[in-house]
């Protein structure tokens, strides 16, 4: 999960790490009746008719949160990050959502949910009321993001109300205009959907001409400053410990209605590789916790906030379960009377629910206070220091762990929802019984994702250098926000004659382009990418001007590689994957676009290296291929260069007039080689 000192939180999200946290998973929605102001009233049946009169609808939703706040220095620090998701619907009930990671598709009886890169996929019959089922399913909640989604799959006959929640409150409506159009935007206080976040200001955009809804806005800029307030604190360069803003901003783009969809939008047929599941498996990347999960579970002793010894040893023979949580994790504190009720459940039986609470040193008056305050009664270890946490491999809160009779860890589960209760209880009474939650075949998949480096041993303070005449080096304006990885190229991106300074973001998904005085800065969204662009070019293949990267993507339980071309308004057009065989892997660590025969086409080279999965060793494990695509990413040639590979360049002769043939020059094997490509030999 992203951090929320580190990175900004999407969408929806069900955990906090241990350095913040981040909201989870939304509550009901149903409607009810409220006094709504006049021209507010007028607004929403406008646009719930608009919606009732289509056929067909499609759109591309980004949702996108924004922060801003200051760092222990007082330094600005601005975080944001976004996430796509397409939206297609016709009647009656046939719907079909996309996103990087996920897709849902229904053709009004039969919902199938699909991960393509698990090559997983669920299965179900379609509830009467969509979004009323899909709050409380994890996978479906996903629609509760997508507000004309929850108009447009909502019952028929359902009112107005369904545009927004429950308890949402109405206070203003004003005329807005948008891009030249004109517009009514209201206003109120509406729940956004996030377990323990509580209602929120919120204002939402509409069309006066079609009706329809194009923006919401969710201000949650003092929830968050209260958490971040009580975060463990990061006392770092550019991570926030102040909040000036929080905003969540919900946009509806590229809207159409009643135009034609193909049939096969709404239809799913699994491939071969596809296996069909109750509930997605993972193994990455929380490999390496549930790796723990078939194994004696880590040996721990303390004393509760009651004073009582307490150690896992001495509880051998029941079930014990684990919660990791701290009073700063909104998640946490919302599935907490889930908790509680579960301990009460099991009281007098063989079971014994302990608390471990992750609130930094010094705490503990405050952490009694809370408990006291809202009745929890089960016991509590404060771990401060993080050590039953480290053992146990936590890295998100909140997360239950459930031991059984023997010490054996029988289940891990990250983050909270309306269902915790349920979860938690079910699986409690198959440990008693003697079951197993996890299957063998799981078992071993979770084995094979571990990673210890994900969780290194907390390092020892005090080592950094003192400041030797730092009143020599003077300090000028910045620009808060941007962070750039290594491996930047000096590319006249506008055509204006001054180069910018182009490198990867580190924050993921894209690149970051600064003037080549520092005094501008943008990121450069490059859609559908997962992890960072390590290698990358400026290119114009077939027409299209954009950007050739290096991808290097967790795909379930592997890694694929290869290159990807992206137009400028940041659209994936193609992707080659690396071929890479069963136990290797890939990674590109050269890419670059450039004519190479002089016919005026470009072609685009990749540098690519496959080696063995498991550390080998023997260079020789290792394959250095160079490919050569031609503008629509197909392969043109491809052949092997040699074992170790660490880089390449295209050469031309100094002076050489545009459409030299170029040479490929390839650093391998120890040695310096020359490739030249001419499409005329085919």
């Amino acid at each position: 999960m992203p951090r929320i000192a580190r990175t900004a939180a999407v969408v929806v999200l069900a955990a906090c790490s241990l350095a913040g946290a981040a909201p989870a998973q939304p509550a009901a929605t149903q409607p009810a009746p409220q006094a709504i102001p006049p021209q507010t009233r007028t607004v929403l049946e406008r646009a719930h008719r608009a919606y009732a009169a289509v056929s067909t609808y499609s759109d591309r939703a980004e949702i996108t949160f924004d922060l801003r706040g200051k760092d222990s220095a007082g330094e600005i620090v601005e975080q944001s990050s976004s996430r796509e998701l397409e939206f297609v619907f016709q009647r009656p009930g046939r719907f079909n959502v996309h996103t990087d990671d996920l897709d849902i598709v229904s053709d009004g009886s039969t919902i199938w949910a699909v991960m393509p890169d698990l090559n997983q996929y669920m299965q179900s019959a379609a509830p009467a009321d969509l979004p009323a089922a899909a709050a409380s399913d994890f996978v479906l909640s996903l629609l509760l993001q997508h507000r004309p989604a929850t108009v447009l799959l909502a019952p028929q006959g359902s009112d107005f109300t369904r545009f927004f929640r429950a308890d949402t409150t109405f206070a203003s409506s004003r005329p807005e205009t948008r891009g030249g159009r004109i517009g009514t935007r209201i206003s109120g206080v509406t729940d956004p959907a996030m377990a323990g976040i509580g209602n929120a200001p919120f204002s939402a955009w509409f069309d006066d001409r079609t009706g329809l809804l194009e923006e919401i806005r969710i201000d949650l800029t003092s929830t968050y400053a209260d958490m971040i307030a009580q975060a463990d604190g990061q006392d770092m360069p550019g991570i926030p410990r102040t909040i000036s803003k929080a905003e969540i901003i919900y946009t509806f783009a590229d809207v159409r209605i009643n135009q034609p969809v193909p049939p096969e939008k709404f239809a799913f047929r699994p491939d071969a590789k596809m296996r069909r599941v109750e509930a997605f498996e993972f193994s990455a990347p929380g490999g390496a916790q549930m790796a723990l999960i078939g194994q004696p579970a880590p040996e721990f002793e303390g004393t509760t906030m009651t004073g009582e010894a307490i150690s896992l040893a001495a509880l051998r023979g029941k079930v014990v379960v684990l919660d990791f949580w701290a009073t700063w994790c909104a998640p946490c504190i919302a599935i907490m009377p889930q908790v509680q009720r579960v301990a009460e459940r099991f009281a007098g039986r063989n079971v014994v629910v302990i608390g471990i609470n992750q609130d930094r040193p010094g705490m503990d008056e405050r952490v009694r206070a809370f408990i006291e305050q809202r009745g929890v009664t089960f016991r509590q270890l404060a771990d401060s220091e993080g050590d039953v946490g480290r053992a146990f491999r936590v890295g998100e809160i909140p997360c239950s762990v459930i031991i059984d009779q023997r010490g054996v860890i029988q289940d891990i589960h990250n983050g909270g929802d309306s269902e915790t209760e349920a979860r938690l209880s079910e699986r409690i009474e198959t440990v008693l019984r003697g079951g197993r939650i996890h299957s063998d075949e799981a078992l071993a998949r979770f084995a094979a994702g571990a990673d210890e480096h994900l969780f290194p041993e907390r390092g020892e303070a005090g080592n950094a250098p003192a400041p030797v005449n730092a009143a020599l080096i003077t300090e000028g304006p910045r620009t808060p926000g941007i962070a750039a990885a290594a491996g930047a190229r000096l590319i006249d991106i506008d055509g204006d004659g001054r180069p910018e300074y182009v490198a990867p973001d580190f924050s993921g998904g894209g690149l970051v382009a600064v003037s080549a005085d520092g005094g501008e800065a943008r990121r450069i969204r490059l859609r559908g990418q997962r992890g960072y662009v390590g290698a990358f070019a400026r290119a114009t293949l077939g027409g299209t001007a954009g950007w050739v990267v290096a991808i290097s993507e967790n795909a379930g339980q592997s890694v694929r590689a290869g290159v990807r071309f992206h137009a400028d308004n940041g659209d994936a057009v193609w992707t080659f994957a690396v071929p890479a065989g069963a136990g290797s892997v890939a990674q590109v660590p050269f890419v670059e676009a450039a004519d190479l025969d002089g016919d005026g086409r470009f072609e685009v080279v990749a540098l690519a290296v496959v080696m063995p999965e498991s550390a080998d060793p023997n260079p020789a494990a290792n394959k250095a291929w160079l490919y050569v695509l031609d503008g629509s990413g197909s392969v043109l040639s491809a052949r092997q260069v040699g074992n170790v590979a660490t880089g390449a360049y295209i050469a031309a002769p100094i002076g050489a007039a545009s459409g030299t043939p170029r040479t490929i020059v390839v650093m391998a094997d120890n040695a310096v080689k020359r490739y030249t490509f001419d499409n005329r030999k085919r």
